[in-house]
């Protein structure tokens, strides 16, 4: 469970796998593989990482639970899901996706 205080002083929380699967793994290994791609016309090649992608993946692959309401009040946490990962504050996914992958240690980065 990684407690948000450190964030942003607050009580909520996200709960993440204690491991993540080897399947899991290759999943947010594909994210982050470097893709070339060509213009037409033009003998380039141009090599691009989607950092965001992989950091997507690894939150979508780890979080299980988290204590995120709709609305103050509301009886139970929003679901879990990669559409409401990629609503989540900017900041805050970043700095959940450098906690999650520390979590994990190498196996989780890119070329590992």
């Amino acid at each position: 469970r990684i407690d948000l205080r450190e964030f942003d002083g607050s009580d909520d929380w996200v709960e993440v796998r204690a491991a993540l699967s080897w399947g899991d793994m290759l999943a947010v290994r594909k994210a982050s593989m470097p893709r070339a791609t060509a213009s037409p016309g033009t003998p380039e090649m141009e090599v691009q990482i989607d950092v965001g992608a992989r950091s997507l993946e690894l939150l979508a692959r780890a979080i299980v639970r988290w204590s995120f309401r709709a609305a103050e009040g509301d009886p139970a946490p929003l679901p879990v899901s990669r559409d409401l990962i990629t609503k989540l504050d900017a900041r805050l996914a970043d700095w959940l996706a450098e906690r999650v992958d520390s979590l994990y240690g190498e196996g989780s980065r890119a070329g590992a």
